[in-house]
């Protein structure tokens, strides 16, 4: 709305709102888990020994490959809000080829874990540093900074649904690998968690298309 009616000023506060909102939490709890990843991999894991290096490696990638998610996220949001489904769709389509292609190329040239977490982390830096430069060029192609300030607190108050959402498919796509790796061996896990990976990537296509309809049907509300 702040886009047609060309409030720029509005539509700058709301971005920076959403920037934090993204990537303030998300920064903490990697942080946390950064400083603690040996007593997670150890106590929550039950990583053996010989394995506890590989694995804090790979639990510290993930936290900063998190920030960078995070980060990607905002951009592709404020792309999303622009309308600019092109751009998003493109950054989407890279990271989902890259992160498996780079994956299995790392450990056929004889990587392990730490490389992959390398390479998970590089991936998504790129990604978010690609969102983040082109909603910014975006941003302020869109409306010159002027008009009333945003309406924040209107803004606030749909983040519980927004949030409810986020926490649902989080808890589809990972908490049921959390509690299993407590009682199953990595190569019992490996055995459900592959194709079940594979059967969630079945779900890219039609999520990238709803990804443009969905925001496109507002246009159609008077």
């Amino acid at each position: 709305r702040e886009r047609g009616e060309r409030r720029g000023r509005a539509l700058r506060q709301t971005f920076r709102a959403a920037g934090l909102i993204h990537v303030v939490g998300v920064g903490a709890g990697a942080a946390l888990l950064f400083a603690r990843a040996p007593w997670v991999a150890s106590e929550f894991f039950r990583v053996p020994p010989e394995l506890l290096t590989a694995a804090t490696a790979a639990l510290r990638g993930g936290a900063l490959g998190s920030v960078c998610f995070a980060a990607f996220q905002f951009g592709g949001s404020v792309l999303q809000g622009l309308q600019r489904f092109d751009r998003h769709g493109m950054l989407l389509l890279a990271v989902n080829a890259a992160l498996p292609v780079g994956t299995f190329a790392v450990f056929k040239l004889g990587g392990g874990l730490p490389e992959a977490a390398a390479w998970y982390f590089a991936v998504h830096a790129a990604a978010a540093l690609a969102a983040v430069l082109w909603a910014r060029s975006e941003a302020l192609a869109a409306a010159p900074d002027e008009g009333p300030d945003a309406d924040l607190a209107a803004f606030r108050r749909t983040l519980g649904g927004l949030f409810a959402a986020q926490l649902a498919g989080i808890a589809i796509s990972q908490f049921d690998k959390l509690f299993m790796v407590r009682y199953l061996t990595l190569a019992e896990l490996t055995q459900y968690s592959v194709p079940a990976g594979l059967l969630a990537r079945l779900q890219t296509v039609p999520a990238m298309m709803a990804v443009a309809v969905v925001p496109m049907l507002s246009e159609l509300s008077p």
